[in-house]
Order: C-alpha cells, then sequence, then structure tokens
C-alpha cells in the first residue's frame, strides 16, 4: 500500500497531498506496531529467562532439602561394620555433593548476567541466589560435622569392640 501510495504521489496524482499524509500515517503505525512487537519480544524473552532461571534454581533447593533431610540423620552406627557402611555411604554423598556444584556455579553465572542485562525482576533473582547458595554452604557444612560426628563414632565403637575383647580375655 505504501509503494502504490508513494507511486502515485510521484506521478502527481491529484490527491497526492491526501495520499501522502495516509502513506505518513500508515508507516507511522507500522513503525509503533513493530515498537510495541520488539518490546513485547524484550519482555517475553525475559519471562522465559526467568523460568529457566527458576526451573533451575528450584532443582538445586530440590536437591538440598533431600540433602538436609539425610544429614539430620542422628544413626551414627552401633558397631564398626555399621559405622563404616555409614562412612562409604556418607563419601558417596560427598561424591554427589561434589558433582553438584558445577550446576550452582552455573546458576549463580547465569543470575548475575540476567541482573547485569537489568532484567525485570533483579531483586527476585538475587534473592533466589541468596537462598540458594545460603541453603548449599549449610549443606556444606552439615556435611562436614556429619563426617567428623561418623570418625568419632568409628573411634568410639572401635574402642567398645577393643574394651568388650579385652574383658573377654580378662574372664
Amino acid at each position: 500500500v505504501v509503494t502504490i501510495g508513494h507511486a502515485m504521489v510521484e506521478q502527481g496524482h491529484f490527491a497526492a497531498p491526501d495520499i501522502q499524509q495516509k502513506t505518513d500515517e500508515l508507516m507511522e503505525s507500522r513503525d509503533k506496531l513493530h515498537s510495541t512487537w520488539d518490546d513485547r519480544q524484550a519482555y517475553l524473552e525475559q519471562l522465559y529467562n526467568q523460568q529457566a532461571f527458576l526451573r533451575d534454581a528450584n532443582q538445586l533447593r530440590n536437591y538440598s532439602t533431600s540433602q538436609e533431610a539425610y544429614l539430620k540423620s542422628s544413626d551414627h552406627g552401633d558397631t564398626v561394620d555399621h559405622v563404616e557402611k555409614l562412612i562409604k555411604k556418607h563419601e558417596a554423598f560427598e561424591n554427589l555433593l561434589a558433582s553438584q556444584e558445577p550446576k550452582l556455579e552455573a546458576l549463580k553465572d547465569y543470575g548475575s548476567q540476567l541482573m547485569k542485562e537489568k532484567h525485570f525482576d533483579e531483586d527476585g533473582i538475587n534473592a533466589t541466589l541468596i537462598d540458594v547458595t545460603n541453603r548449599r554452604a549449610n549443606i556444606k557444612d552439615m556435611s562436614s560435622r556429619r563426617k567428623q560426628q561418623l570418625s568419632d563414632s568409628l573411634l568410639y565403637t572401635q574402642f567398645c569392640r577393643d574394651a568388650a575383647e579385652a574383658e573377654s580375655w580378662m574372664e
């Protein structure tokens, strides 16, 4: 339509001023439509990025919840064999924990990138990063304590076993 309008104006059509005005109005409307579409597309991309970030953050939160439950266990074993099994289980847990570290780093990088780009939910992203990072640090601390408790329990059960063996020799 715009091309035809320009051609009519160039050919000296008797309604050239009206055609030029309508062509200009059409171009202005088209520019507004494109601008609105570009704004909408940018907003939708930010929503998509937010959902991808929250998906990854929720995955780490879910891992954290189950790992916190494991670490709150009060079972430290009552025999040397039992404690050794618990120590092996805890070593496997620590390996799993270490394997999830890159996911946390990727989440931090992604969140930082979104905040750097002035994402509309910058405050929410920052709060989520702080929450997930703090929970993961807490899990590492709890894991360290659990490892120490199991080590202490192993020493204690070995002592009890050796003491019982010594008593049986004395009888």
